[in-house]
């Protein structure tokens, strides 16, 4: 099982920590590149990370970084499941505070395990 940050941002204020419960993390673009100024060279590393994703067990996730980044990447995955006949893809959310019964909204970082229809 592999969590996907899309970009290894920055500045990132994201806390991966609890993304880990999913799987080893990995970064789809380094910080060292920005998809934004390279979009032809972004896709074509993101179709070939997305042949190898596996849409059972891995997740992808936005953590900051390039918004153009995580475009790309579900472009890359539509066509590989589209090939797979595959409808979603895993998604993690991150959620930053929880509501909780009489305390209310308390800080929780967290990340919730969703399913995108991406065709």
């Amino acid at each position: 099982m592999t969590v996907y940050v899309v970009h290894d941002a920055k500045n990132s204020v994201f806390n991966l920590t609890p993304a880990k419960e999913y799987g080893d993390i990995k970064f789809v673009f380094s910080r060292d590149f920005s998809p934004s100024f390279y979009p032809a060279e972004a896709f074509a590393a993101a179709e070939t990370w997305a042949n190898d994703f596996d849409f059972e067990r891995d997740h992808i996730v936005i953590a900051g970084g390039d918004p153009v980044a995580f475009g790309l990447c579900i472009a890359a995955l539509v066509k590989v499941a589209e090939a797979e006949n595959r409808t979603e893809v895993n998604y993690l959310r991150y959620s930053r505070r929880r509501y909780t019964p009489g305390a209310g909204y308390v800080d929780h970082p967290e990340y919730v395990p969703t399913k995108l229809k991406i065709r």
